[in-house]
């Protein structure tokens, strides 16, 4: 729908900043708010979503200028915003910033520009973690931000399943890098909303959603977790892989709980 086809990873990266327009300006935040109201109505209005536990979420709120990484399972191309507008009032979820594809919304200019001012960040898949949209990340969870990750790093083709993917490393890196909150959920039946390949919502559908505990993965989190030398350089690469299997670990057991 908004892709156009680039092959090679380093123009991905280079078209995607040039069609990424992230500084804020007037009518940023009516882009913002406009996208949010329209996903609530497809979700809310159209649709129905049950969300349990979303105290654990609504708690996350008021964290003062601690950083903040959701992540989930990822089944259809708009779960983000369509599902994550449901959580909150508007001017909590307009807040996020989102990884997305950068191949997928940021290879033509208008769409680049539309969701560059919605807060999403183009990352490239198979690029690794120095690339642009990375460090921006990175910049936006050291001044206390909230951003959304799926660490599947694509949709999931068949998620009556179950997560199929490993995780790709990325989220592990935003942890290490930013030692913030955690909060993941776990959700079921967005597919039937916006199956693959469709280009408009589907109404009369039920979605679920299940959110875990939240975690402060603070520099004492952190090592409670994985041990004293999650932060020595000689074990970086261990420690990147032992934070990703967690995190895959945490998601396969809100999908058990919530199946």
């Amino acid at each position: 729908m908004f892709r156009k086809k680039i092959d090679k990873t380093q123009d991905k990266i280079s078209i995607s900043l040039q069609n990424w327009h992230p500084d804020i300006h007037w009518y940023t935040p009516l882009i913002v708010h406009s996208v949010a109201y329209i996903s609530k109505f497809i979700m809310q209005g159209l649709n129905r979503v049950d969300i349990q536990k979303n105290e654990e979420f609504s708690s996350t709120v008021e964290r003062g200028n601690r950083a903040l990484i959701t992540f989930s399972n990822h089944n259809s191309l708009f779960d983000d915003p369509f599902l994550l507008a449901c959580f909150g009032p508007v001017k909590v979820v307009g807040s996020r910033y989102i990884a997305a594809d950068a191949q997928n919304f940021f290879s033509r200019k208008f769409t680049g520009f539309l969701f560059g001012q919605g807060r999403c960040v183009p990352i490239v898949r198979g690029a690794g973690m120095q690339q642009p949209g990375f460090d921006y990340l990175k910049k936006i969870l050291s001044e206390g931000g909230w951003v959304h990750i799926f660490p599947e790093g694509t949709r999931n083709r068949s998620p009556r399943d179950g997560i199929q993917n490993n995780f790709t490393h990325g989220i592990a890196h935003l942890i290490l890098a930013s030692k913030p909150i955690i909060l993941p959920f776990y959700h079921v039946g967005m597919e039937s909303i916006l199956p693959v390949g469709a280009n408009f919502p589907r109404a009369g559908k039920s979605v679920k959603v299940l959110f875990g505990n939240k975690l402060n993965l603070d520099e004492n989190g952190l090592k409670s977790l994985f041990g004293d030398t999650i932060f020595e350089p000689s074990q970086s690469r261990e420690s990147i892989q032992k934070i990703t299997d967690w995190t895959f670990t945490v998601l396969k057991g809100l999908e058990k709980e919530i199946l």
